[in-house]
Parts: structure tokens; C-alpha cells; sequence
């Protein structure tokens, strides 16, 4: 069964002014039932008067259903603090609108509201390091006589922003054949590559060192061994 509607006029006679208004009554009959069973048009027409008397004051409930004969309730209060005729008239303008009120558990107006949901503070972001070891082969004209090939080795540490490369690089024994006879080299390279790294993007320092030895074995004789660093 739906809760009745019903529309509400609520007069304050003279004397009685520092009584709760329509509003203030309508509040508390609200509260009472847990809805707002308030309408400007309803089936059930209410009428409430407050009025000062020599000892108090004194209230009256007038309740019109249509097709129906009025019901009308007197109430009265000796207390010369209108309160207490307020909460009288309240109550019986609650039982007005729903017999059943008393039977019912009363509304949880102050319903505990859900506790907020406990935000865990996010983990110390520690700074990641990083290891790693590579090696590489291929081959290599240029630096040599002839094509040679090349094996190197590296190690990697990166730390944050900041990352070290060093590489080793040997280039195979290279020869070539001359009318006197035959010269050899051998090539040795060695680089030092400190970055800044920033997601994809990289700068980097190179410093690299090399020692290219030169071995000749000539008609004439044998020219010792050299090398040169730079």
C-alpha cells in the first residue's frame, strides 16, 4: 500500500504566533514518518489550528477525505510553552496520515553514514638500477688492411637518469701482401659511454681508446712490432 498524500493548511491564531509554523510542523511529521507525505493537491485535506488559551494553549485537527464526513480532534496543553501543543499536534497529524506509525520501528533518521573508503598511501618509489652484460660480433673494413672480423664485449649499469657503458672491441689478426713481403695488424678499441637516459630518448658521451698493432716480415728482414694508442 502506498503512503497517503496529503495537502496541509496550518493556522497560528492570534496569540500563538511564536508557534511552529506550517513549515516547522510539516518538518516534524516528516521526521516522524521517515517521507514527505506533503502535496499542494491531495485525497486528504488537512486543517490545523494552534490558539492561545487563559492557561495554555489548545489545538484542533480536521481531517476531509472526500466523500467523507470531517473528523475533527481537539487537543489541549496547560504549559504555557507552545511546544508541547506542537508535538501533540504533530503527533496526531502522523497518526492522521499513517495508523500504523506506532506499530512500525521508527525511521533511522540518523542513518551512520558509510565510512569513507581507506586510501592506502602509495609505496616509497624507489629509484630502479639496472645490470647488464652484451657481446656482439660482425665484421669491419676501414680500420684494417683487408676485412676483419669483431668480436666485442660490454657491461651496463643504469641508475635512474644516469647510465655507464663500457665496451671492448678486438678486430681479427689482418693481413696483406706486399712485393717485399707481408704486413700484419691487429686492432684493440675500448669505450667508455656515459648517458642521461629519459625514456626513449638518450645523450651520451663517448670516450673510446684503441691500440692498433703493425707486424711486417719483409724480404729484407723483420721490422719490429709497433703499436700506437689513441
Amino acid at each position: 500500500m502506498s503512503p497517503a498524500s496529503v495537502a496541509l493548511s496550518h493556522i497560528r491564531a492570534e496569540g500563538a504566533l511564536a508557534c511552529a509554523d506550517e513549515g516547522a510542523l510539516m518538518a516534524n511529521v516528516v521526521s516522524r514518518l521517515g517521507y514527505d507525505p506533503f502535496a499542494v493537491v491531495a485525497a486528504i485535506y488537512a486543517l490545523t489550528r494552534i490558539e492561545r488559551r487563559e492557561s495554555g494553549f489548545s489545538a484542533t485537527l480536521e481531517l476531509i477525505r472526500e466523500g467523507e464526513t470531517p473528523r475533527i480532534r481537539s487537543l489541549r496543553s496547560d504549559s504555557t510553552d507552545c511546544r508541547e501543543i506542537t508535538e501533540s499536534l504533530a503527533l496526531a497529524l502522523t497518526l492522521a496520515i499513517d495508523p500504523q506509525f506506532l506499530l512500525r520501528d521508527p525511521p533511522n533518521v540518523h542513518q551512520r553514514q558509510p565510512e569513507p573508503a581507506r586510501v592506502e598511501p602509495p609505496p616509497d618509489q624507489k629509484v630502479p638500477s639496472e645490470l647488464a652484460v652484451f657481446a656482439g660480433g660482425g665484421a669491419s673494413a676501414g680500420l684494417s688492411p683487408q676485412l676483419a672480423a669483431v668480436g666485442s664485449i660490454g657491461l651496463g649499469f643504469r641508475h635512474g637518469l644516469f647510465a655507464l657503458y663500457a665496451e671492448g672491441r678486438v678486430d681479427s689478426p689482418s693481413s696483406f701482401n706486399l712485393k717485399a713481403g707481408v704486413v700484419q695488424t691487429n686492432l684493440l678499441i675500448g669505450t667508455i659511454l656515459p648517458c642521461l637516459q629519459w625514456r626513449h630518448a638518450a645523450a651520451c658521451l663517448s670516450l673510446g681508446v684503441g691500440a692498433l698493432q703493425v707486424d711486417g716480415r719483409l724480404a729484407f728482414g723483420r721490422i719490429p712490432s709497433a703499436s700506437r694508442v689513441g
